[in-house]
């Protein structure tokens, strides 16, 4: 969950950085956060296979899916 949540912080601290670049200069940030993204994607797939093979997290995730959000 740590590294997830870092990856994701640096994900959006470079769209941020990226939105306000250069027009010349974008090309060579794109890939970093594609990186992120891919690395975040992946952290996230590795968290919800962790997650389905737990009897205790599913419960906690079939609890959390149930309260309304609002």
């Amino acid at each position: 969950m740590t590294r997830r949540r870092q990856l994701l912080d640096m994900l959006t601290a470079e769209r941020q950085r990226l939105e306000q670049a250069a027009a010349t200069i974008v090309e060579t940030w794109c890939a970093t956060p594609a990186g992120s993204s891919a690395a975040w994607r992946a952290s996230t797939n590795d968290l919800d296979d962790t997650i389905q093979q737990s009897p205790v997290w599913r419960a906690h995730e079939d609890l959390l899916r149930t309260v309304p959000s609002g």
